[in-house]
């Protein structure tokens, strides 16, 4: 009988007890108000636990009490189920030493009562018939009231289906310490809020109702299943995936111990999971059957017609597990194939993902997320990361093969962690990893190739420890630190650990031995330059640009100086007057400008020095070098020796001297 037929039929006649009482009293006074009210002692009547009443049944115990109709019987089997109130001396009240054998728990306090229907526990229908006995209930209600014996050998099937089968759902059945073997499913096992600490046992399979941290309870699911199973042996499995942790939700709010969802081999079609705030003490594991590590897994999450935008979905703060499952064609928008959310933590071990719209394996909203091996394919996104997750793709040293994807990696919005392993992300459209947003990530061991672009980075950071990124078709690296709108165009960074070297630009070469910033392009080796060097610069177009800041700024440029010291040289471009300068010591020292280079003040500096010489020097018609001077387009000649006689001429001899001194000639004594 359901606790709706209990409510409506089960005291009509005793009206007049129940205006005894105005209150419930609890089961533990129960003894010292029936002793105070007649004197009788109740201690060979079995109660266990301590519930409440109604006012109707103590009114009616109490009137028994206080009169002459209480009555003692050994069994409920043995004499309630047979014996009418008739046959007890016109007993109201009965007290029952045991349900069916001696101290087994079951026994109680019963009264008598009109009606016909029973359920073998809390209603009890005498074969003599005239009407029920009714027990006298408390909370929680106890399956060995209906017969149940938890020793381990008894078949307690039906004494647990009887006591279900007795409350409406959601009602608490307390299941006292013990084994309680059972050979078949039970109906609406689940639907019970269940308490004690009995076990449910099922073959080799055994179910702790309430759990400690130290327990394992396992639920089968299996194609050959269905809903009217309770899932406790691989005999009796459910359907879905989902009938599992629906059947879970009755033993929280937070689950204690060890949760396994055991999936027979097969494919379950159009059957999304959706789990909201279950908690549990350790992980919810959801697997499939054993198989090697990367293996191809026996059991097929597949989403072929479903609408759903998701293959499996866990949110608000679970802990789960899934192993040894291939998620596969979950096409929908903007589908995910696993994906967890709002903090929740998400291991996928060899978790093999196929064809979904948009991410294979998926985490958001401060989530964590473990990948330990398995494969993801043919998705928009292979394994996706973002809203401030952290990520360990490659658990355990086992690599994930990420490939054919528009993305292998996406991660971004202050998400950061590791992939390492053996990591492979390879063969994607778009890139093999994308960091976005103030992602961060470290690679250990990790292979990016055969990718369109092999790492895009924006505004985040990431750091290489020994992984391979190189054979991607377009580039290997792109690199952008713009804090504005995102550029069509973006450059590539490198940081090479080994000689704490940055470098930018196109090519994978290096300046050689080394330079500390270097802004790639060709491979440049030898010399001077590479044994102080810290930045290089290689392009076919200007490279730089000194841009002065605002209308009033009158130069910029280059300054040069030791570290702590004054800047002591300067090259700048002067804006008021167009000149370049050179200044040494402050003090500005020769000027390039439209009318040409010279000293920045009259008959101050020196073109060339004793000892440092130029080779030749060109002005207007005139050209000098080490060989002589020669005018007009003539070439140098060396300085001609002049011989002959004067002649007397007074001029000549003033010529020839003069050009003695200019140091244009050589010659003898005039004559």
């Amino acid at each position: 009988m359901g606790s709706d037929e209990r409510e409506t039929g089960a005291h009509e006649g005793s009206g007049s007890a129940a205006a005894l009482l105005h209150e419930s009293v609890e089961r533990r006074d129960l003894g010292a108000l029936l002793a105070a009210a007649a004197g009788l002692a109740l201690s060979g009547c079995a109660f266990e636990g301590a519930g409440s009443m109604d006012n109707e049944e103590l009114g009616v115990i109490v009137q028994a009490a206080t009169g002459t109709s209480l009555a003692w019987v050994d069994s409920v089997v043995g004499d309630l189920a047979v014996k009418s109130s008739a046959n007890l001396g016109g007993a109201i009240v009965v007290c029952a030493k045991n349900y069916a054998s001696t101290l087994d728990g079951g026994g109680g306090m019963f009264y008598w009562d009109t009606g016909s229907v029973g359920d073998g526990g809390l209603t009890i229908v005498p074969s003599a018939g005239g009407g029920v006995w009714r027990r006298v209930v408390t909370r929680p209600i106890n399956v060995k009231w209906f017969g149940a014996r938890g020793d381990n050998s008894t078949n307690d099937t039906a004494a647990i289906a009887a006591a279900i089968q007795a409350i409406a759902v959601g009602d608490e059945l307390y299941l006292p310490a013990g084994t309680y073997l059972t050979n078949a499913s039970i109906l609406n096992l689940h639907t019970a809020r269940w308490r004690g600490p009995g076990i449910i046992k099922r073959g080799t399979d055994t179910f702790t109702v309430q759990p400690r941290h130290d327990s394992t309870n396992k639920l089968y699911v299996a194609t050959t299943g269905n809903s009217a199973n309770d899932g406790l042996s691989s005999s009796q499995p459910f359907a879905r995936i989902q009938q599992a942790f629906d059947a879970m939700r009755r033993y929280g709010p937070s689950l204690s111990g060890t949760w396994r969802i055991q999936v027979a081999a097969g494919t379950y079609t159009n059957q999304p999971v959706e789990v909201q705030g279950l908690l549990s003490s350790d992980y919810i594991v959801v697997a499939g059957p054993s198989v090697a590590m990367d293996a191809e897994p026996s059991v097929f999450h597949d989403g072929t017609g479903s609408s759903a935008l998701f293959g499996m979905m866990f949110t608000h703060n679970m802990m789960v597990r899934v192993e040894n499952i291939k998620i596969r064609n979950w096409t929908a928008t903007d589908a995910s194939g696993v994906l967890a959310q709002q903090c929740t933590l998400l291991w996928c071990y060899n978790v093999h993902v196929d064809n979904c719209d948009d991410a294979g394996i998926y985490a958001a909203g401060a989530s964590r997320l473990y990948v330990q091996g398995g494969e993801v394919q043919n998705c928009a996104k292979g394994i996706r990361a973002i809203h401030q997750c952290c990520f360990t793709i490659g658990q355990g040293g086992d690599g994930v093969h990420v490939h054919h994807c528009e993305y292998g990696l996406h991660l971004r919005n202050m998400s950061s962690g590791v992939v390492i392993g053996d990591t492979v992300i390879e063969d994607c459209t778009v890139y093999g990893v994308q960091l976005l947003h103030f992602a961060e990530a470290r690679f250990t061991g990790t292979t990016i190739t055969g990718n369109a672009i092999g790492l895009s980075v924006i505004r985040s950071d990431w750091f290489d420890d020994g992984s391979t990124i190189s054979g991607n078709t377009s580039r290997n690296f792109e690199n952008s630190q713009h804090q504005g709108e995102l550029e069509t165009e973006l450059f590539e960074h490198l940081y090479d650990r080994g000689t704490q070297r940055h470098g930018w630009g196109g090519g994978d070469s290096w300046f050689s031995p080394s330079t500390k910033y270097h802004f790639r392009g060709e491979e440049v080796s030898g010399g001077n330059f590479n044994a102080a060097a810290r930045m290089g610069l290689e392009a076919t177009v200007p490279v730089f640009a000194f841009l002065a800041d605002g209308s009033g700024t009158n130069f910029s440029g280059h300054y040069y100086g030791k570290v702590g010291a004054t800047a002591i040289g300067q090259l700048v471009y002067r804006y008021d007057d167009n000149s370049f300068r050179v200044i040494q010591n402050s003090v500005a020292t020769y000027r390039f400008e439209t009318g040409g280079f010279r000293p920045n003040a009259d008959n101050t500096q020196a073109l060339g020095l004793v000892g440092s010489r130029w080779a030749e020097l060109w002005v207007n018609n005139v050209r000098a070098n080490a060989t002589g001077v020669a005018f007009n387009g003539t070439a140098p000649i060396a300085k001609p020796h002049v011989t002959g006689s004067c002649g007397s001429n007074p001029a000549l001899v003033n010529l020839l001297a003069a050009l003695k001194n200019l140091g244009l000639i050589t010659y003898d004594t005039c004559v």
